[in-house]
C-alpha cells in the first residue's frame, strides 16, 4: 500500500491472558498492510517475548497494571514499541545466551530472540520500553 501510514494504540493488563492476543493482532496488522508476509510470522515471537517481559518483570503480573503497546505502519515498514511502568534494567549488560554455561539455563533467551526476530530491537536508557522494526526502508518513524 503506497503512501499508507497507520497508527493504532491500546494498552493491555499485566496478564499472559493477553499476550497471545495482543500480539496476534500486531501481526494481523503487520501483514494486511504488507510490512511483512506470511513467510515471516516469526516476528511473533519477539512481540510474544516483548509483551511477556513487561508484564513479568516490568509489573510483576499485576493485571492492573497496564503495558502500553504503540504501533506505526508506514509503506513498508512497522515500528512497535513496547512500555511497562516498571524500574526497567540493565539490557546492555545481559549474559549470552549461546555461552557454553548458558546453554542449559531455562531463561534467559527472550531479548537473544528479539534480536534475531526482527529488523532492529531499540531500548530506552532505563530498559522499560522497547522499540521493535520490521522495515526494507530504514528512515526512522517518529514515536511519540
Amino acid at each position: 500500500f503506497p503512501g499508507l501510514k497507520q497508527s493504532v494504540r491500546f494498552e493491555v493488563p499485566s496478564s499472559l491472558d493477553y499476550v497471545t492476543g495482543a500480539a496476534n493482532h500486531l501481526i494481523e496488522l503487520l501483514v494486511r498492510c504488507g510490512v511483512i508476509t506470511l513467510e515471516e510470522l516469526n516476528i511473533k515471537i519477539a512481540l510474544v517475548e516483548a509483551l511477556t517481559n513487561a508484564m513479568e518483570h516490568g509489573h510483576g503480573f499485576k493485571a492492573n497494571l497496564r503495558v502500553k503497546v504503540e504501533a506505526k505502519i508506514d509503506d513498508n515498514r512497522g515500528e512497535i514499541k513496547i512500555t511497562d511502568g516498571g524500574k526497567g534494567f540493565d539490557h546492555r549488560n545481559l549474559p549470552d545466551p549461546t555461552a557454553a554455561e548458558n546453554l542449559f539455563k531455562p531463561r534467559g533467551r527472550g531479548i537473544y530472540m528479539m534480536y534475531r526476530r526482527v529488523d532492529e530491537a531499540h531500548f530506552n536508557r532505563k530498559g522499560n520500553s522497547v522499540r521493535l522494526v520490521n522495515a526494507d526502508d530504514p528512515r526512522p518513524i517518529k514515536l511519540t
